[in-house]
């Protein structure tokens, strides 16, 4: 069976520009439901113009197999899992983003603002996962530090930030939690 799904990854194209390539060799696994509806997601709310070829592809969703990889090259920088960099000295898995995020100031609020908003994460798995053989699409999955608080986050005059990963947002179970870039 690994044959065959094998075959689907190496005919594979990238849906997105490939940005960076995997180090050493990687694992496969199988996608839980959630996993899966998360990824799938990820990949349709982030495609800005789709062929009408892959739009077939698209909307079979993905394959229940996946690649597992520990460690990334992006750009020239490195990044390993968290897992990965347990016991070493140099700490790659630190992720930081800018995102446009949707917010209210309140409860009661009915104006939605969008703007743009830092995170700051760790980095828990990378994944390739693939569209029934016609490409395929490498994601980050992350946890991310509660920057909406103090408790959070500080920032000091000084230029530097201290992130408190004691307090996170999105751990729960929801489907609509969305951990991966």
């Amino acid at each position: 069976m690994m044959e065959r799904l094998g075959f689907f990854f190496h005919k594979s194209k990238h849906f997105f520009p490939p940005i960076g390539k995997p180090l050493e060799g990687y694992t496969y696994f199988t996608l839980s439901t959630k996993e899966k509806l998360q990824t799938h997601r990820h990949v349709l709310t982030n495609c800005a113009q789709v062929d009408p070829y892959d739009l077939k592809f698209l909307a079979m969703g993905p394959i229940d197999c996946a690649k597992c990889y520990s460690a990334y090259n992006v750009n020239g920088f490195k990044f390993h899992t968290l897992e990965r960099d347990q016991g070493l000295k140099t700490q790659n898995s630190g992720i930081f983003g800018t995102f446009g995020t949707r917010s209210y100031a309140s409860s009661s609020d009915n104006q939605m603002q969008f703007g743009d908003v830092p995170y700051y994460g760790k980095l828990l798995g990378i994944i390739e996962i693939n569209y029934q053989g016609r490409f395929s699409v490498t994601l980050l999955k992350c946890v991310w530090a509660n920057t909406t608080t103090s408790k959070g986050i500080v920032k000091f005059d000084l230029g530097f930030t201290l992130v408190n990963f004691a307090h996170l947002i999105h751990t729960s179970d929801d489907e609509d939690y969305e951990p991966y870039i």
